[in-house]
């Protein structure tokens, strides 16, 4: 982190009086009547505006800057009590040069100080967690809070939304796929190619030493819709070749070889168009190295995995499906034969 800076760190010199109310009401004044007297004495009054032969001027009157050069001359100020006496405004107040911020920052009549810095590199939401630990174990005063703000809180927001996004994407892909192969099961079996993409990023991004970020989990929201079109481009084969009347197993191996070369075929283009964005410097090609480096690693993955598990989850499925139906069928046999044995006695 560079370019550190706070809400203090443009002071400027500031006399204070701090005015001791004890020996004060030995002269029968108040601290209020004591800063108001010093305050008349050292603000500029404006009088009001006057012309004079035709030109306008501005009236005021102050306290000329050389009579109140030093700290003593401003401690020698004469205050009348009400008794009429005339004291010195040492007697009863002490005072002293002192540095003071520029400006007080309040939020919502609170003050606060605020500490700000720039991040050097791109692992922004690695260095603010790493900040707020920090921050949290600093020991402070009672009564002063700790709070972050800034890049950290954009970057919270940003991830709890894509986070959502990538759920949502979820479910209204699969709620399409039911209505298009028009059961449940199917369209189960494609989802299980997820998680696997969901490996292939994450492994990219450790091979590439890339941090999570909102470019990184855009590219997880694309991987939903590129892995599972693979995925549908097999099970919709294999629907075709069940309703032509073959077996699970022959159909998962005959639409695994046809459809083998277009799948690969289509991550593989996908990938290749791909490597300009994970070896370009500039800055775009930086920001969006994230999201390319997940597409990338998630392709490879689930394109080598969905061949072999999404197959063995749709037949686990269908067979699953088969002996479902297998008994429920024996057990309306069974239902019937009693019904027919019970009408044929006498």
């Amino acid at each position: 982190m560079g370019n550190i800076k706070d809400s203090f760190g443009d002071l400027k010199r500031e006399v204070q009086v701090l005015v001791d109310p004890a020996k004060a009401r030995l002269y029968g004044l108040t601290t209020a009547f004591v800063l108001e007297t010093v305050n008349s004495w050292i603000t500029e009054v404006k009088l009001g505006d006057i012309t004079f032969e035709g030109v306008e001027y501005s009236m005021r009157v102050k306290v000329d800057a050389s009579h109140l050069g030093s700290i003593g001359r401003i401690s020698a100020l004469q205050l009348k009590t009400p008794t009429g006496r005339t004291i010195s405004l040492r007697d009863i107040a002490e005072v002293r040069e002192i540095n003071a911020p520029s400006s007080i920052e309040r939020d919502q009549q609170r003050r606060y100080v605020s500490i700000t810095a720039d991040v050097d590199g791109n692992d922004v939401g690695g260095v603010s967690s790493r900040a707020a630990e920090q921050l949290r174990a600093l020991p402070l005063p009672d009564g002063v809070e700790r709070e972050l703000k800034g890049a950290q809180i954009d970057i919270e927001e940003a991830f709890s939304d894509m986070i959502a996004a990538i759920v949502s994407a979820v479910f209204i892909v699969y709620l399409v796929m039911v209505l298009t192969f028009g059961n449940a099961s199917s369209p189960f079996a494609i989802l299980f190619s997820l998680p696997f993409a969901a490996i292939g990023g994450f492994l990219g991004m450790v091979i590439a030493r890339e941090a999570i970020s909102v470019t990184s989990l855009i590219g997880f929201l694309m991987l939903i819709g590129i892995v599972v079109t693979n995925a549908i481009v097999l099970v919709d084969r294999v629907e075709q070749l069940r309703h032509d009347g073959m077996t699970v197993r022959e159909a998962l191996v005959e639409a695994g070889v046809t459809r083998l070369r277009p799948i690969i075929m289509t991550a593989g283009a996908t990938i290749i168009a791909l490597i300009p964005l994970v070896l370009g410097e500039s800055g775009g090609a930086i920001i969006s190295k994230g999201l390319a480096v997940v597409v990338m690693g998630g392709l490879t993955t689930s394109t080598l995995l969905t061949l072999v598990v999404v197959p063995a989850i749709y037949e686990w499925i269908a067979n699953a499906l088969e002996k479902m139906q297998g008994r429920k069928r024996l057990s309306k046999l069974q239902r019937l034969a009693a019904e027919s044995n019970a009408t044929l006695e006498p």
